[in-house]
């Protein structure tokens, strides 16, 4: 049995996933609630094992409750500009929850998009894209590259036996890709409307 601030709790979570598709972090929680840290990570286990939530080790915001509607969390691991490549980070900045039935696949990751070379593809500024690992492509697909050490969200086209980075942004140029690694293919995205 749960107590009053552990359903709260439990609620405040779902309803912070299904309007952001995020879960809260500890400090939201914290900060929600008008409690310390500490308190928010005693109700949290205390949830967890009774049943009502999972908590995977070394995830900020992976926090899910068993009930939510067959969500799968996604790590977020760093931000790619979609105008000039910027080095995308390592570390797992936050996750995404989404629908199983919505993305389908193992291993994905997400990125945060920069930049506007992708905006007549509809990859905008702030948009979270959802990335299936993959080191190949077919002519046409959104994927994430690494070139020179920067990761970069590009149409990959063949031309005359040539592969080339193209925006989706008559402002930018194509990037002819002499070395380059594929990272993934884009297979979907999240939109954050401003409030």
């Amino acid at each position: 049995m749960l107590t009053d601030k552990q359903q709260e709790i439990l609620e405040f979570i779902r309803e912070t996933l299904g309007s952001t598709g995020i879960a809260p972090s500890y400090r939201d929680i914290a900060g929600h609630f008008s409690v310390s840290i500490g308190t928010v990570q005693d109700h949290l286990k205390a949830l967890e094992r009774k049943g009502h939530l999972t908590r995977p080790e070394l995830r900020h915001r992976g926090i899910v409750p068993v009930d939510w509607r067959g969500g799968v969390s996604i790590p977020v691991v760093g931000q790619v500009r979609a105008g000039l490549p910027m080095l995308a980070e390592e570390n797992i900045e936050s996750y995404i929850n989404v629908d199983r039935n919505f993305i389908r696949g193992e291993r994905l990751f997400a990125l945060k998009v920069r930049g506007d070379s992708m905006k007549d593809a509809g990859i905008f500024e702030g948009d979270t894209v959802i990335i299936r690992p993959q080191e190949t492509a077919q002519n046409g697909d959104i994927v994430v590259a690494l070139n020179q050490s920067e990761a970069t969200v590009k149409y990959y086209r063949l031309r005359r036996g040539e592969v080339y980075l193209e925006p989706a942004n008559p402002d930018y140029l194509p990037l002819k890709a002499r070395e380059f690694d594929v990272l993934g293919k884009v297979v979907g995205l999240i939109r954050r409307y401003p409030n």
